[in-house]
Parts: C-alpha cells; structure tokens; sequence
C-alpha cells in the first residue's frame, strides 16, 4: 500500500513547544550481580536443585512498572514514574493494555532549539497504515509537571489546553529542562523514563531523516526513502508496547532474561531456565560450575557462577547412541561407566524399567514400530546411581539425512563488518535449488535489537557476482515468510555443485544485527541429480551479549547423522585474516538444552577437524538425531574478534 504525501489532510493540533537546550542525563540501570550466587549440591542419582536468579541479579535503582518499546529499529524499556505523574503513567498503561499502540509510528521528530537535530521524536497518534489513522483516545488527563524534560524521560503531548494529555507522547532526545519547564505554559509532564543502554535505540530514531509530508507529519522521520509515495516500510514503527517485570516468569517477559551453561555436562546438566528459576541436574559425579548470564534487551549483561558438586564416585563416560532401524532388523545400544564399586545397569524405555535388561549392553531384535522410543539405563555402584541421556530408537524404513538450512545471526555492516556464510554443495549431475535470505528488519517480530534496517544480499561465485537482491520483490516476498515492500531481501537460485559464498552488507553503509539463511529448496527431494550441502559456514566479527556468533542448522530424515563442528579464530590467520578471536568457545544446544561444548580441541576431535590437540579453536564430532540445532561462539572471557563456524557432513 502507498500514500503521497500531498494527500495527507487529517488535522491534529499538537503541542506547542519551546526550545533550549541544557546538559543531558544519563540512564546507566544495566543488568548487575547484587549478590553472589550460591554453591548447589545434588545427588549422584539424579538429583535435581534449583536456584532463585532474581535474588542475585537485579537493575539498580529501577523499581517501578516497565513498559517494553519493540521498534523498527530495536527495542528498549521505560520505566513508569506513578510517584511523579500517577495520572499520566496509569493512562499510558490504560493504552498498553488496551493494544492501541500496536502497529502505530512516530510520527514527528522535531528541532526545538533552531538547530538540525531533532530535540524530542512523538508517536501514539497515529497507526503505522496508508493511509495513517488517529488512535483512538481516551478522556483528556490534567497536567501533572514534577519533574523536568531532561534526556532519556518519556513525557506527554498536549495541545496548548495544559489539560489535554490523550495518547500522544514524546522522548526528550536532548535537555529540554527550560524550553519544556513551567514557563511554558505550565510545563509539560514528564511520567517516565528509558533505562539501561535504550536510547541508543531512541537515537537511531531520531537520526532518521525527516520529511514534510503535509498536515500533522512536517517532521516525519522515514526509512529508506527519498521521493514519492511513501510505503508502509518506510515508516518508523512501533510494532508493539506491553508491560513487562524486571525479573521474567514462565508468562511474563522481564527487563532480564537468563542463560545458562555447564561446564561440564558429563556431570551437572542446565535442565532449564524457567523466568527467574535455574533448574539443574546431576548426570555423573565430581564438581562443575554452571555460568549464569543476565542480560537485557539491549545486550548489555553480566554472570555469575553456581558452583556444583555431584556425590558418589561414579560417572558415564560413554552414553547410548540413537539409532534408526528398519523393521525386523536390530540394534545393540550401549553405554560404559566408571566407579570404584561394582556396577550393576537397568535398561529403560520411556520411563518404565525393562525386565532382565540389566547389562552394560541392551540387545533388540525382530523390531517392530512399537519398539520406537527413548531407553535411557540407570547405572548403580556403591549405593549411588546415575542415569544416562535418552537413546531415541526409531524403528521406521531409514530414511538418510542431510544438511538442509545454515542460519547465522550476527552483526553486518561494510568492509569489515560484512556478514560472510559460504557453503559448498556436492554430487548430482544438474542444478539444485537454494533459497537464501537475508533478514533484518524482520528479526524485530521476535525481539531482536538493534537490527540492520536495509540488509543487501550478494552470491559469489569465486569473485564474480552471480545474484543479488536489496529489498524482495513485492510479488516473491510471500515465497520467502515476507510481507510485500519488506526490506529483507531474498534470492532463489539454481546452482550447480561447486563452492559459493554469501555475503550481506548495509544499504548506504548501515550497520546492525543481521541473519543470513541458507535453505535447501528442495530438501524432501530423493532424486540423486541434484545437488546437495555438505558444507556450510560463516565468518563474521564476534562481540559479547547479543553480538556473539549464533548459527542454527537443520539435519532432515530419520537417520541419526555424524557432524564437524569448528569454532576458528587463530586457524584464520593462516588465510590472512586479521584481528582474529584468540580463543573462540564452541557451544552446541538443541532448543535451551546445552548437548555439546568445547574450549581448545580436544584429542578426540582434532584429527577429524584437521587441528592440532590443545589448539585455541574448537571442534566437536557429534551423532546428531534429525531437528534443528543451534551453535553459539563466544569469545572465552569475553574477548572479541573475527571467528569462522562451521558445518560439515560426515560419513
């Protein structure tokens, strides 16, 4: 849908406002450890411990109702002020709850001090739609000035009635103290204000350049437009603004949310992160320390450490492997511990004991598809006992597969900041299709901040370009999951086998935080002309918080599957690569749950990763039930860099 900008003849008397400019003020409540967290001791059989997070993390000086902004360009949260402007922090909240912010625009960023950058950017007047359409108001709020228009609070629009406050506001971008003080007219009140690293979200808005589009919009900030009908893309949106706790629960988003990592999950497992609550799991015994990390919408973040011990001296060391196997056939699973004691084993499928089954090895044959399902064995020794993860049996016609889909979030720009995946298909005797994304804008429907609002997407063959895309066709969008006039972009390609790259850089130089995808266009396909992955990777500069490396992947079929994961930072520099990641951490989860990590390749892995034993890079060798998986690299003590992740097929 399109609006020209002459065609805008809706009135709205806003308000009138003075201009001055004053020193700014700063928001610093970031996600910190108040107080250390506890040590957790569990049983060897079992056991389980929880621990209370919000007790030991908070956001200092921040205590009264939030309100989260999901943004165009990112989100951040305010913090009402009912103790300052009760009226006017409960009215806003009546509109919150009553969804009339959704989908709405800022629709003004104005220069109240005669200079070019705007001093405040409005919204809540008007739907992000063609054309735009007034909120729906409730009754006018009396004014309620306690507290001055300094940079980063959120205030209330009026006209020049000092009693009309309906459901416009406004953010003080710059310290507007006196130009929005008492003098004029009465004031003009304040009821809120942006916490943490927030207005760096804010100020993106405000840097937008601004338009006259007539009537109301004399100062409407735009995306990605120069003339003509303005898009719906075009508009600075504010997707949606809910009331959110600091501390998250199993129903409520909080200003924090938690991760969680074991360093060794051979004996304590991270069950799940639950709101506010670490639930863990002992799997062997010894000890272990489980890293918690807090963080907010912008990134910012801090951790704390639970230290774990484990009773008993008895340990897996080899866990039972999954296994597809076609009807009447069968399988041996296994599984090998160790103990000072004697061990003795019972086998169990989907939570019920296996009569006899007490071996250190499970024999089934004659399988039929009622044999399908988890066996787990429970292993005791000197009065302790410890059960091994699930082995999924399936018993089905094997069906082999395959890599079908790289997604790699990280940050994108130019130069250096380019976002690089390449991938390598193999084996057939015509071209196979591939379909690939690149998303920024559409990153924001699942909170993502500070996204790349104009992502560009380029394929190489070698060095020649051989397809791009910057904005996906109106007409293909609904092919790729995007809305017609989306900035994401998009490409469908038929390639022979042979070895690509893709890269994703910011329309006119932008910056943020980017995914690029990778998807096997026919991945249910059985036919052996075509082409398929076998390799796929990413290069990209590693940050902390919500700029570390995230790679998702996707193995199709039924057959459980070996892969290669590596984690380069050093090994780059014999391609020349500079400013490496010196020592990349590699972690492997499916869903919340770590299965998987590595610091320094160890002795198993490193002949199959083509890396020396101790090296800084990462590598693991895993047996993979199909689903999708998720690969994180970190920077070890929270160190940045360039690193290299990557996926690989084993036979």
């Amino acid at each position: 849908m399109l609006f020209n900008p002459r065609l805008i003849v809706r009135a709205f008397v806003v308000a009138v406002l003075l201009n001055l400019v004053v020193p700014v003020f700063a928001q610093t409540a970031v996600p910190t450890l108040s107080s250390p967290l506890p040590a957790v001791a569990l049983a060897a059989s079992g056991g389980t411990g929880t621990v209370d997070l919000g007790a030991h993390f908070t956001l200092p000086g921040v205590s009264r109702p939030l309100m989260r902004f999901d943004t165009s360009l990112g989100a951040f949260v305010v913090e009402l002020l009912p103790d300052v402007a009760p009226r006017h922090a409960e009215n806003f909240a009546a509109y919150v709850q009553a969804g009339r912010y959704t989908n709405t625009m800022i629709h003004r960023a104005a220069s109240l001090d005669g200079g070019t950058a705007p001093s405040i950017v409005q919204g809540g007047g008007y739907s992000a739609t063609v054309p735009p359409n007034p909120v729906a108001k409730f009754s006018p709020i009396p004014l309620e000035y306690n507290r001055a228009n300094s940079r980063g609070t959120l205030a209330a629009a009026r006209t020049a009635d000092i009693n009309s406050a309906t459901s416009e506001w406004y953010f003080n971008i710059k310290d507007n103290t006196t130009g929005l003080g008492p003098s004029n007219g009465g004031g003009y009140t304040v009821f809120g204000r942006v916490i943490g690293t927030g207005m760096v979200v804010v100020d993106q808005i405000a840097a937008l350049r601004r338009f006259n589009a007539g009537s109301v919009f004399t100062d409407l900030p735009l995306r990605n437009y120069t003339s003509g009908d303005i898009q719906i893309a075009n508009f600075m949106t504010i997707n949606q603004v809910r009331a959110i706790g600091i501390q998250p629960t199993t129903t409520l988003l909080g200003a924090i949310s938690y991760t969680a990592v074991s360093a060794n999950p051979g004996v304590t497992t991270v069950d799940a992160v639950e709101g506010r609550t670490l639930r863990l799991r002992a799997v062997g015994a010894g000890g272990t320390v489980v890293t918690v990390t807090a963080r907010d919408v912008n990134g910012n973040q801090t951790t704390g450490t639970v230290a774990v011990t484990v009773a008993g001296g008895l340990a897996i060391t080899r866990q039972p492997e999954s296994a597809t196997v076609a009807p009447g056939g069968g399988v041996t699973l296994r599984v090998e511990a160790a103990a000072e004691a004697v061990l003795s084993y019972q086998w169990t499928k989907n939570g019920t004991a296996l009569p006899g089954r007490t071996g250190a090895q499970l024999a089934l044959t004659g399988l039929a598809a009622g044999d399908s399902g988890d066996y787990r064995v429970t292993v005791t020794a000197g009065g302790a006992s410890v059960t091994s993860t699930a082995a999924t049996l399936l018993v089905a016609t094997p069906q082999p597969g395959r890599l079908i889909n790289l997604a790699v979030r990280s940050r994108a720009g130019a130069g250096d900041q380019t976002l690089i995946a390449g991938f390598v298909t193999s084996g057939g005797s015509q071209a196979g299709n591939l379909r690939l994304r690149a998303l920024g804008p559409k990153l924001s429907e699942f909170d993502v901040p500070g996204v790349l609002a104009d992502p560009r997407l380029e394929v190489f063959r070698g060095d020649t370009v051989i397809a791009s895309n910057d904005n996906v066709a109106a007409g293909e969008a609904a092919s790729f999951g995007l809305a017609a006039g989306n900035l994401d972009s998009g490409l469908a390609l038929n390639l022979t086998g042979d070895a690509y790259t893709a890269q994703v850089t910011g329309a006119a130089g932008g910056q943020g935080v980017a995914l690029i995808e990778i998807n096997d266009g026919a991945p249910d396909s059985a036919d052996p002309t075509l082409p398929r992955l076998i390799n796929v990777a990413a290069r990209t500069a590693v940050g902390t918080g919500a700029d570390i490396l995230i790679a998702g992947f996707t193995i199709n079929g039924n057959v459980p599957k070996r892969v290669l994961l590596r984690a380069l930072g050093p090994r780059l520099t014999e391609f020349g690569v500079g400013g490496v990641l010196a020592d990349p951490k590699l972690e492997l989860f499916q869903g919340s749950t770590l299965i998987a990590s590595n610091d320094d390749v160890g002795a198993a892995d490193a002949a199959a990763a083509g890396l020396t034993v101790g090296a800084k890079d990462s590598a693991l060798v895993v047996v993979l039930t199909p689903g999708a998986y998720t690969a994180q690299v970190s920077g070890v003590g929270g160190t940045t860099g360039v690193a290299l992740i990557e996926v690989n097929d084993l036979p």
